[in-house]
């Protein structure tokens, strides 16, 4: 295997990593954010 191959292999995965990992910390807000929206769906005709 080249060594710049190897590096961009290496990116791909790092990559992933941190998709994965930030995926992971914005699944809580989401769910929030839900929630919220269907509090305001909720709300709406009575404004």
């Amino acid at each position: 295997m080249q060594i710049p191959a190897f590096i961009e292999m290496r990116k791909t995965v790092c990559l992933k990593t941190v998709t994965t990992y930030l995926l992971q910390l914005l699944k809580p807000f989401l769910k929030i954010l839900r929630l919220l929206l269907l509090f305001v769906t909720l709300l709406m005709p009575f404004y």
